[in-house]
């Protein structure tokens, strides 16, 4: 049963990127290698110094038992997302949205705890869980922001990056008189 829960949680998020994949095409400015790995990168460091806000942070709110599930996990959701959109709306005319980020880190990061709850990366666990609850959360914002990138303002008309083919005309009927 667990595993079966575990299955559709992934397919559920799949099906959300996916969605929100085809939805985006159409206005989202060209992807750069280099861009996004500032981003992973930058995501990775905030969820690093997430982590330990969210310990804190925890310390101070939360009873003892909770501290270590819900302060890491909130603290670097929020703190990857930052990463990610501060380099993806810093270096750029382009905008995305950072709560989306956020929501695609939590259901990514949902997914895997069910996952390994239900015992799915028992194997391998070590190296799963590090997988899982470190690079996982900031591909997730990455993806997330991706998905929602728009330019700042529309480009102007001459520098479309994707110009539309041009007509083509069939000549069927010629009259000569």
């Amino acid at each position: 049963m667990k595993r079966k829960l575990c299955i559709v949680s992934f397919l559920c998020v799949l099906s959300l990127i996916w969605s929100g994949l085809e939805m985006a095409q159409a206005e989202t400015p060209p992807l750069k290698a280099g861009r996004l790995t500032g981003e992973l990168l930058a995501g990775l460091g905030g969820q690093m110094v997430g982590i330990v806000a969210g310990i804190g942070l925890a310390a101070l709110i939360l009873p003892d038992g909770q501290i270590f599930v819900v302060g890491p996990i909130a603290g670097g959701a929020l703190g990857s997302s930052a990463g990610v959109y501060w380099v993806g709306t810093s270096f750029s005319d382009q905008v995305g949205s950072y709560w989306v980020a956020v929501g695609c880190n939590i259901l990514f990061t949902g997914a895997f705890i069910l996952c390994d709850y239900a015992g799915f990366f028992s194997k391998y666990a070590p190296v799963h869980r590090t997988l899982g609850y470190f690079i996982l959360p900031t591909v997730a914002s990455t993806i997330g922001f991706n998905l929602t990138r728009r330019y700042k303002s529309p480009p102007a008309s001459g520098s479309q990056t994707n110009p539309a083919a041009p007509p083509i005309y069939f000549n069927l009927v010629r009259v000569r008189f």
